[in-house]
């Protein structure tokens, strides 16, 4: 396996709304039997709400109370503000009263990585902003025509069918740097070796 991200769909939107994207994975759906085993998105609210909506299955459940609370133990003082903070926003807070936590801020199947690590998928989306800032770079108008933004997607969309003939034929394409790789593989060994009943041993 290349690890290599490829782009298979281009979107044009008029907006970033969760209404935009709804619309966009219902003309993906209808081309294909469109069933992703996971998204990688940044931190977009219409996004993210398209993904709850239209593809409900994507999200995945969590053992990240108990981890995080077995992790906390591990820290000296001077850290709980900011384990106070990332509690609050990414794990969710006890409830005052009764039993259960409020919701956290961000939903934390948004930003546990542990499935994407396990299955050796790309865990930030860098490599598809990386992209886009180089698409854009070659688009130097700002505003460009459908016909020009048409002719440097063509273009872009060569290249990648390429990709995909070589990765096919199971042939390398060009990857990240060794020191990349090799943090790669650190962190998926260590997550493949991960074991819930020794958390405390964290």
């Amino acid at each position: 396996m290349t690890n290599a991200i490829t782009p298979l769909v281009y979107g044009l939107l008029i907006g970033k709304s969760a209404e935009d994207y709804n619309l966009f994975f219902e003309k993906v759906s209808e081309q294909d039997n469109f069933q992703p085993e996971s998204i990688m998105t940044d931190f977009e609210t219409g996004t993210i709400k398209s993904v709850k909506d239209m593809l409900p299955n994507i999200l995945h459940k969590d053992q990240i109370i108990i981890g995080f609370d077995l992790i906390c133990d591990q820290f000296d003082d001077d850290a709980d503000d900011l384990l106070e903070y990332f509690e609050r926003a990414c794990i969710c807070v006890p409830k005052r009263r009764g039993t259960g936590r409020k919701k956290p801020q961000v939903d934390h199947r948004l930003w546990n990585i542990h499935d994407r690590v396990v299955a050796i998928v790309p865990r930030p989306n860098n490599s598809v902003e990386d992209w886009h800032n180089a698409f854009a770079d070659r688009v130097p108008i700002s505003h460009p025509t459908i016909v020009k933004l048409g002719e440097k997607i063509r273009r872009e969309q060569s290249k990648f069918e390429v990709d995909m003939t070589k990765i096919l034929q199971r042939h390398d394409i060009k990857t990240k740097k060794a020191c990349y790789r090799k943090s790669d593989e650190r962190i998926t060994r260590l997550a493949n070796s991960f074991d819930p009943t020794q958390l405390d041993q964290v």
